[in-house]
């Protein structure tokens, strides 16, 4: 699916690179708390939904004979908020730090 998205670090990724969700967390379910020094704390919440082992199998077994674009697996974010800062987006990724990217 193409859309509106975010990579985490342009080191290792850039634009065009095809992201496969291994999993799929949603990034805005939040606990807001206290925590025991006093401060307000967030939780993140979002399930963590796990890709079909057959699906990525299969996209595996494809990425063999691929010659277009860097094709990476791993965990994808996603939520409802467009976040145009990377202090936005770095504020996202201090709760999920293995995510390669995500999508708004």
């Amino acid at each position: 699916m193409v859309g509106i998205a975010f990579g985490v670090d342009s080191s290792s990724s850039r634009i065009g690179d095809i992201l496969v969700s291994k999993q799929l967390c949603l990034y805005e379910p939040q606990r807001v708390g206290t925590g025991q020094s006093g401060a307000p704390q967030v939780t993140p919440g979002g399930d963590r939904v796990t890709a079909s082992t057959v699906l990525l199998g299969r996209l595996r077994a494809a990425t063999a004979s691929w010659t277009g674009s860097p094709v990476r697996f791993g965990l994808l974010l996603s939520g409802e908020k467009l976040v145009e800062q990377v202090e936005g987006r770095d504020a996202i990724l201090a709760d999920y730090p293995e995510a390669l990217g995500g999508e708004m």
